[in-house]
């Protein structure tokens, strides 16, 4: 039989000790989902492929376009993550398109000067 004050001392560390293994344990198994860094948000293909997209790409007709598209067919998301009505092949393709625009927008701007 253990006795009273040995116990009590076990309680104790135990008490001291369950936040550290808590928070070392929730940790351990499962890979963390980073964050949208700032000035992008986060949109996943069917095929459940990740992108960080900069805000920068809303202003882009095909992109809008693609947004629509996703509420007319999955509805707006609640709490849940953007899903855009297209594999990732087709994101690739149309993230280089909207890059390349902005990129030939800004030449032409610069030589203009």
């Amino acid at each position: 039989m253990m006795r009273a004050i040995s116990f009590s001392k076990l309680v104790n560390r135990l008490l001291v000790c369950a936040p550290c293994r808590r928070k070392s344990v929730s940790h351990k198994g499962r890979p963390e989902k980073p964050v949208a860094s700032r000035g992008h948000f986060t949109v996943y293909t069917v095929d459940q492929i990740r992108y960080m997209v900069p805000i920068t790409y809303l202003d882009h007709e095909a992109f809008r376009g693609m947004l629509d598209q996703s509420e007319e067919e999955f509805g707006l998301p609640g709490s849940g993550p953007i899903m855009l009505p297209c594999d990732a092949y087709f994101m690739e393709h149309l993230m280089l398109l909207i890059k390349r625009t902005a990129m030939d927008h800004e030449k032409t701007i610069l030589l203009s000067k």
